[in-house]
């Protein structure tokens, strides 16, 4: 507005006026008559005087706007917008906004089908982009005392004013705020994440983890060599999810070297230095070191935390078992596989869906399991007319192999699994004093393309000149988890 040149003129250091004013010829003033200002300024006066210099000119500010029909004034003025909310009324048509308020009502207008709701790995909990309207409420998740509200607030809407670059993401569960993720795309090959944040509780940390683990699926699946995370206040819950997904500090930052597909040891290794290279980030050496240390001293063992702090890359020369292990698609669902559980009405319980371990029950007949190894998930043809059954539909790793009576097992594991008592009685050879077996698994990763009963037939027929037994789980013929895997992710 004209006012503005006012304004410039009342700054005392000549350096900035000039700036200032040659700043100001890149836009457009406001036209308006004298009648019109002087008609609007005393209808915002309403017969009081100015207090300072300040307020008279924010009170001309808004007269010129008024009197020119502008609709909408940016301004990230506080006080100019405090004074607005008092004396501007409905009927003069103006609305001050702050530039990141224009910024994400255009991206919203523009990509509505982004900001729509979408359910989180189909459970009841809802994920979807910060809106305009949903950006006050945030401020829930500042880290006080450790953070001031103005940083918050200045971290927040710098990621909002970038819609196109960064994503922000809010979980919610029946209208409360459960969790915020912020995810960067500007910099070549990085995806930065620069607010994690969550409720304390359960479900907060597990919802956190999972909002990590997506971040590095996405990062994986766009060819990104690195995912750092940049919230100068992690939570513990943050932290010990960081440190479990391979997240190493970096300064401030928190850094994730990404590799995926299947890489004998060398290959990893070499891959890591190229990432080393690439990403000028000292992770990935570190983790290179690490591997070819743990493959001169032969240490499986470490080799195989490494292979899963690398998730999702697999080593194939890794002597790790691997067992074919068939589930009812009802299991599943609740379980691990949400594209099954996307066919129920209700979906999946969040408790379950989203938990990183869980456990499966069986009868201790007949298995020749051990830990550790990894299974390959068959999800039988079962009851109810599930889509997309008799087929291999993922992959994890088996932490633990536990027989023991029903009750020991059911209070032992209640936490971690979808069964009754009555579930876990039914699955016991001997009754209530009989025994059952809990499988403790962890890390499940859905394949991209299930394996259908026929491949799997033919590849196993391939591999073993026999079929697969499918009625309890049997161990895989060295060498058939990185085909089945590389078929199922679509790396070969």
């Amino acid at each position: 507005t004209p006012e503005l040149k006012t304004e410039i003129n009342r700054q005392a250091d000549r350096r900035r006026r000039e700036a200032a004013r040659l700043a100001l010829q890149n836009f457009v003033e406001v036209q308006a008559s004298d009648t019109a200002f002087r008609r609007a300024e005393q209808q915002l006066a309403a017969g009081k005087a100015a207090a300072k210099e300040q307020d008279e000119s924010d009170r001309r500010h808004l007269a010129w706007c008024i009197a020119g029909n502008v609709t909408v004034l940016l301004s990230e003025d506080w006080s100019l917008r405090k004074r607005a909310e008092r004396i501007l009324s409905p009927e003069s048509g103006l609305r001050l906004l702050r530039p990141v308020d224009l910024i994400q009502q255009q991206d919203e207008l523009q990509r509505a089908k982004d900001y729509r709701p979408r359910s989180l790995a189909e459970t009841e909990l809802t994920a979807a982009r910060v809106g305009a309207a949903g950006r006050v409420e945030l401020s829930a998740f500042q880290r006080a005392p450790h953070e001031k509200e103005p940083d918050f607030r200045r971290r927040l809407e710098a990621c909002l004013s970038s819609p196109r670059d960064t994503h922000c993401i809010r979980v919610s569960s029946e209208g409360q705020l459960i969790a915020l993720k912020a995810e960067g795309r500007a910099e070549p090959g990085v995806l930065a994440v620069p607010l994690l944040r969550a409720k304390p509780g359960s479900t907060g940390a597990m919802v956190l983890e999972h909002l990590l683990v997506e971040a590095v699926a996405s990062a994986a699946q766009e060819g990104r060599r690195l995912v750092i995370v940049r919230d100068p206040w992690p939570s513990a819950e943050a932290q010990s999810a960081l440190v479990q997904h391979g997240f190493r500090r970096v300064d401030a930052e928190w850094h994730r070297p990404v590799c995926s597909g299947c890489l004998s040891v060398e290959q990893a290794i070499e891959k890591l230095h190229t990432l080393a290279v690439d990403s000028s980030s000292p992770v990935a050496g570190a983790m290179a070191g690490e591997l070819r240390a743990a493959a001169d001293a032969n240490d499986v063992l470490a080799l195989l935390g490494l292979e899963r702090r690398l998730w999702p890359l697999k080593l194939t020369d890794l002597p790790v078992p691997a067992f074919l292990v068939p589930i009812q698609p009802h299991w599943a669902e609740q379980l691990f596989d949400r594209r099954l559980a996307a066919g129920n009405l209700f979906g999946a319980d969040a408790g379950l869906m989203l938990r990183s371990e869980n456990v499966y029950y069986r009868s201790p007949r007949g298995s020749r399991l051990q830990v550790p190894a990894r299974v390959l998930w068959y999800v039988s043809e079962g009851r109810g007319g599930y889509e997309g059954t008799k087929s291999v539909r993922a992959v994890s790793y088996l932490d633990d192999i536990v027989v023991d009576t029903p009750k020991q097992l059911y209070g032992r594991y209640r936490r971690l699994g979808i069964y009754t008592w009555a579930d876990v009685l039914a699955k016991a050879t001997g009754g209530v004093e009989g025994s059952v077996m809990a499988l403790r698994f962890s890390q499940t990763e859905l394949l991209t393309r299930p394996i259908p009963l026929a491949t799997l037939r033919t590849v196993w027929h391939d591999a073993t000149g026999r079929e697969p037994v499918l009625q309890g789980p049997s161990k895989s013929p060295a060498g058939l988890f990185k085909t089945i895997y590389c078929q199922g992710m679509e790396y070969e």
